[in-house]
C-alpha cells in the first residue's frame, strides 16, 4: 500500500510540473508558442534576421579605427587603419591633432548606416510574412536604424512603425537586437590611449594590460614614425585596432 501511495505520488507531481512548465512556456516564451501555432512573432523575426549582419560590420569598422570608409589612414596588414592621433613632426605628442575625438560616437554612427539597408530588407521582409498569414497592414513607413555600443553589449534599434490587423489589432514601433560583445570596452580603451598620446607621447601599453586582465595589446611602431595599436579581448577574440603618429 505505501508503494503504490508512493507511486501515485510521483505520478501527481510529475503531473503538476508539466502543467506548470507548460504555462510558463506559454506565458514567458512566445517564440516556442509561435513555433507552436505557425504565427509570427515580430521582435523574433526581426532579431533573427538581422544578427548575422551585425558581427560582420562591426569588423570592419573595428579593424579600420572606428571607420567604414577611413581617411587619413595607413596601410597595414591589408587593412586601412585610420589615424586616430597624427602629427608630421617627430618626437613630439599628437597634441591638436586627434582625429577622432568622439570614437564611440563615430563607430556607432559609421555602424548604424551600415545596417541601415538591412533593417529596410528585413522590415520589409517582416510586412510581407504578416501579408502571406492573411493580416491587414499599414504602409511601412521610413525605417531607421541606431547602433549603440554599451558594456557587455551592442545595441542595434530598428524603428519600424507597423500595424497589422486580424483577430485583433497589433502595433510595432521599435525593434531592439541586442548582440553580446566587448566593443564598448575596447573603443573606451582605445579613447583612453589616444588621450595620452596627444599628451603625454608614447602610451605605456602595460598599464592598461595590468588593470584589464582579459585584455591584451599589440603595439607594433613602424619605420615613418607610426604605432599601430591591436586591442584584443582574449575571451571574445574580439579586436579594435588603429593608428597614431
Amino acid at each position: 500500500m505505501m508503494i503504490k501511495r508512493g507511486q501515485t505520488t510521483i505520478f501527481i507531481i510529475v503531473g503538476i510540473a508539466i502543467v506548470v512548465a507548460g504555462i510558463l512556456v506559454y506565458a514567458f516564451y512566445p517564440d516556442i508558442r509561435s513555433f507552436v501555432s505557425g504565427e509570427i512573432v515580430a521582435n523574433s523575426y526581426m532579431r533573427e534576421c538581422m544578427e548575422g549582419e551585425i558581427k560582420p560590420n562591426v569588423e570592419l569598422i573595428s579593424m579600420q579605427g572606428g571607420y567604414a570608409n577611413p581617411e587619413g589612414f595607413i596601410l597595414h596588414e591589408g587593412n586601412k587603419v585610420k589615424y586616430l592621433c597624427y602629427t608630421a613632426h617627430y618626437f613630439v605628442p599628437c597634441e591638436g591633432g586627434v582625429q577622432q575625438p568622439m570614437l564611440k560616437n563615430k563607430f556607432e554612427k559609421e555602424l548604424s548606416l551600415l545596417l541601415q539597408e538591412k533593417s529596410e530588407q528585413c522590415a520589409e521582409n517582416l510586412r510581407q510574412q504578416f501579408l502571406k498569414k492573411g493580416y491587414s497592414i499599414s504602409e511601412a513607413l521610413e525605417v531607421k536604424t541606431f547602433a549603440k555600443l554599451e558594456p557587455e553589449k551592442i545595441v542595434v534599434n530598428v524603428n519600424a512603425p507597423l500595424t497589422v490587423k486580424k483577430e485583433t489589432t497589433q502595433t510595432f514601433r521599435e525593434f531592439n537586437i541586442e548582440v553580446p560583445s566587448k566593443m564598448y570596452e575596447l573603443v573606451m580603451t582605445s579613447m583612453s590611449i589616444v588621450d595620452y598620446e596627444s599628451t603625454y607621447g608614447d602610451a605605456a601599453t602595460d598599464i592598461y594590460m595590468q588593470y584589464y586582465p582579459n585584455l591584451r595589446i599589440v603595439k607594433t611602431k613602424l619605420e615613418d614614425g607610426s604605432t599601430i595599436y591591436e586591442l584584443e579581448d582574449v575571451i571574445t577574440k574580439e579586436k579594435f585596432k588603429f593608428a597614431s603618429r
